[in-house]
């Protein structure tokens, strides 16, 4: 029943998105469905939801387009609640030139233990927020991603944030594909490497050998100054 939106400028950095909401009492059930183009990481509270990346999967999304599904009990309290989300360009970006504006598509659902409904919906409730100077400032999946941790937004999916510098996202159309449940395995870590070596053929410039092929992400611990580039 939701409504496909969409950050309101055009421009490479992953937005943050978020919006404020409050429970009457502690739901017995919650399922967040969420669709954001190319890829989306969901939070509440301040906690990812669920254990995927890179999610939704890789369509034609001129003929379907994925939602992903997560069971979010656990993460909901009576009072003040929060949901966020950020986008990345993946495959649709490629696919609309890298200059389209992520959509979004969000419906949170959840019942209280008197069997009362409720539904969180994008288009129709007021309050999704969206933020462009977050710290990532530009991703591609061929062509990494550049994180400026200066730009960090402390609580940025938790409750009580002030919005002063947030703005309104808006309406838009939805993509041309059919927007159906994502039913293929998702996308996991599943194992951490350590480096078996580390080199510096030339001043300043290391090679990080990992020992086999892998498709993963880097995680580095630096003790720098600030505004020093790596």
């Amino acid at each position: 029943q939701a409504k496909w939106m969409r950050p309101g400028y055009l421009g490479g950095q992953a937005p943050l998105i978020r919006k404020s909401f409050c429970l009457k009492d502690t739901p017995v059930r919650a399922r967040l469905y969420v669709c954001g183009l190319g890829y989306q990481e969901s939070y509440i509270n301040g906690q990812k939801v669920g254990k995927d990346v890179l999610s939704p999967a890789w369509t034609n999304y001129k003929k379907r387009v994925c939602y992903n599904a997560y069971d979010v009990l656990p993460m909901l309290r009576k009072g003040e609640n929060a949901i966020g989300i950020t986008l990345g360009k993946g495959w649709f970006g490629m696919t609309t030139g890298g200059n389209e504006d992520g959509p979004f598509w969000v419906q949170l659902s959840f019942e209280y233990a008197n069997g009362e409904k409720e539904k969180i919906l994008t288009g129709q409730d007021d309050g999704w927020m969206v933020y462009s100077g977050g710290p990532i400032r530009s991703n591609s999946i061929f062509h990494g991603e550049f994180y400026d941790a200066r730009c960090e937004v402390a609580g940025w999916c938790s409750p009580g944030l002030q919005l002063d510098s947030w703005d309104v996202a808006i309406l838009t159309e939805p993509p041309t594909g059919e927007l159906v449940p994502e039913n293929l395995e998702s996308i996991t870590p599943v194992a951490e490497f350590m480096p078996v070596s580390v080199t510096e053929p030339e001043t300043g410039v290391y090679v990080v050998d990992f020992g086999q092929n892998i498709a993963g992400v880097v995680e580095i611990c630096i003790d720098e100054p600030l505004d020093q580039q790596i």
